[in-house]
């Protein structure tokens, strides 16, 4: 109520706060100071993520050693006690929480093993969230991994070992994890809503650019359409999604590309011209 300027970690977060569902109550206060709300995207920090220089990842690459990528994926399936080949891999690593969307993937979840998938989860959580995956894992052991665990190094192996990496989330203000799925080569499979909107161009959307998928409503079945999509994309255009994959790559969300913009809040907050 008193502040000069207001800062959101992404224009689409700050744009969500002054509507009823994405203003958690305070939709009328957020649109009364409309005129002073700034949406500036996090920057990522490439020094810890990036492929080409990552310790904590059994092999490097980049992006014209992308072969050596699936050397990563087979040590994620063997960590993970999966069969190791070539199947299509989805990675998921976060809270278990409704916020991170695990009530959008868990009702349709047994419905997308019925492919020729593998999912790795990794994380800790809410019980019963943790009960109902490891249930899951215990009836589909050959196709869904799921691994009760907070490990920074299972968390970069995951980012460098999957092909796609999920992020169905209900709100995201920002988002880092979808900035170091682009970095690794490995699609994010998002729900677009605040930074995740801003950072991830659906292959549908707009294919020259694109660098992942995304559905909007949140709604299991959407998700699952998403991920199906997804899935015949990598079996059926490997040349495609391995241009995608270079797409992603090539993405880079820069601190120092934010910090020009948030230099310009503060000399506005300030009342000073850019050239002071």
């Amino acid at each position: 109520m008193y502040a000069d300027k207001i800062n959101a970690v992404s224009p689409s977060y700050a744009s969500e706060l002054m509507t009823y569902l994405g203003g958690h109550g305070m939709a009328k206060n957020f649109q009364e100071r409309s005129s002073d709300i700034r949406g500036i995207i996090n920057g990522c920090d490439y020094a810890d993520w990036d492929p080409k220089t990552d310790p904590l990842i059994p092999v490097n690459y980049d992006i014209n050693r992308l072969a050596d990528k699936e050397l990563c994926k087979h040590a994620l399936q063997k960590r993970a006690g999966l069969d190791v080949n070539n199947t299509a891999l989805f990675g998921m690593v976060g809270r278990l929480t409704e916020q991170k969307g695990l009530n959008l993937l868990l009702p349709i979840l047994e419905r997308f093993l019925v492919h020729k998938v593998q999912v790795v989860i990794v994380g800790t959580g809410e019980p019963g969230l943790e009960e109902r995956l490891t249930d899951m894992m215990q009836a589909h052991p050959e196709r869904l991994a799921y691994l009760n665990d907070h490990d920074n190094e299972l968390a970069h192996l995951v980012e460098a070992g999957s092909d796609f990496f999920l992020m169905p989330s209900l709100f995201e203000p920002c988002g880092l994890n979808q900035m170091y799925s682009l970095a690794y080569g490995t699609l994010p499979i998002i729900r677009s809503v605040g930074g995740l909107r801003d950072t991830v161009v659906d292959y549908d959307y707009q294919a020259k650019w694109a660098t992942g998928f995304s559905f909007q409503e949140p709604e299991p079945l959407a998700l699952l359409s998403t991920l199906r999509r997804a899935l015949l994309f990598y079996l059926q255009e490997p040349e495609e999604y391995r241009r995608v994959q270079q797409t992603a790559m090539r993405t880079r969300y820069l601190w120092s590309d934010s910090v020009l913009h948030y230099e310009q809040m503060y000399r506005d907050a300030l009342g000073l011209n850019a050239g002071h």
